[in-house]
Formats: C-alpha cells, sequence, structure tokens
C-alpha cells in the first residue's frame, strides 16, 4: 500500500470520517466523484462581497442543507438557502462582523455573522445545531463537490423551483 495515493487517501478518509459519512470506495461513476470530493480536505475561502469579512477551513463539512423556510428566503432575498455546516473548532473566521440573532422556523436561535460594509452574511451558528458553524455556499470561492444532500422545509418550496435530481 506505500505509494499507492489513492489507497492510502482511502485509509485516511475511513479513520477520519464519522459513521454518518463511511468510506465510498465501491461507489461508481458522479457519486462516488461528490463522495470524493467530500473526503478531499482542500482549505476553502469563504468571503462576503467586499473580501473584508471571511471564513477559511480544510476540514470536511458535516452536512451541506438547502432550506426552502421564509426566514432563509428573506435573509438570502433567493427562493432558498444552503448552508455548509462544520465543526465550530474547524472554522477560523477574521474581519469585522456585526451580528443578527433570530429564533429560526424550528424555534430555536439563529446568530448570523455579516459584514458591516456590505451585508453578506457570509457565517451563522444554529442553536439547533451546537458546535457547528454553517457557512453559506455563494460564499464559498470554490464550492465544488458541496452539492446539497438534505433538504428542509421543502413543504414551503416555491412551486417552481425544480432540480434536476431529487435530493
Amino acid at each position: 500500500m506505500p505509494g499507492n495515493s489513492r489507497a492510502s487517501f482511502l485509509v485516511s478518509a475511513r479513520r477520519s470520517n464519522s459513521a454518518r459519512h463511511p468510506p465510498t470506495r465501491f461507489i461508481r461513476g458522479q457519486k462516488w466523484f461528490r463522495n470524493f470530493a467530500r473526503f478531499s480536505f482542500m482549505k476553502r475561502l469563504a468571503t462576503c462581497c467586499c473580501g473584508e469579512l471571511k471564513a477559511i477551513t480544510d476540514a470536511s463539512p458535516v452536512m451541506v442543507a438547502l432550506c426552502h423556510c421564509r426566514s432563509c428566503q428573506r435573509r438570502t432575498g433567493s427562493a432558498f438557502g444552503v448552508a455548509v455546516l462544520f465543526n465550530s473548532e474547524n472554522v477560523e473566521c477574521s474581519g469585522q462582523a456585526s451580528s443578527y440573532t433570530r429564533a429560526g422556523d424550528s424555534g430555536h436561535d439563529v446568530t448570523f455573522q455579516f459584514c458591516p460594509s456590505c451585508g453578506t452574511t457570509v457565517y451563522w451558528m444554529p442553536d439547533a445545531y451546537p458546535g457547528l458553524t454553517a457557512v453559506g455556499l455563494g460564499c464559498f470561492e470554490d464550492a465544488s463537490g458541496l452539492e446539497p444532500e438534505k433538504v428542509v422545509y421543502g413543504h414551503l418550496r416555491h412551486p417552481w423551483v425544480n432540480f434536476q435530481s431529487e435530493l
């Protein structure tokens, strides 16, 4: 096995991931590639529009969720929001941030951190998921491999929102 980078990658992926995300060496095609990207420990940078507020991580996300709740629609000005959740200790945030706390549709508080200059919400801490920090998918410079795997508040989805593949 030494010298075989694919084999050593699979061994390290098997050791470092929870039972929620088992190794994917037997999955073929596009799904294997998606899961391969999940285990890729690349440094990811998320920034606001003006670049002053940043979140950096080199960890694999715990979950990528697409949310159709009215609060996310209002926050993003779009039909839904996409949150990439990481263990908080794996996210390094820098720059001046303003915060806003509101009750989510779940009833749990969510504290949003946004840039006071341009207003972009870069990351937030949902009380419903203690120990996790969510980063907005659209804030990443490279969002490859961060495909949503979970949909929440799907019953609030606008009828004209359709995806090529079901989540």
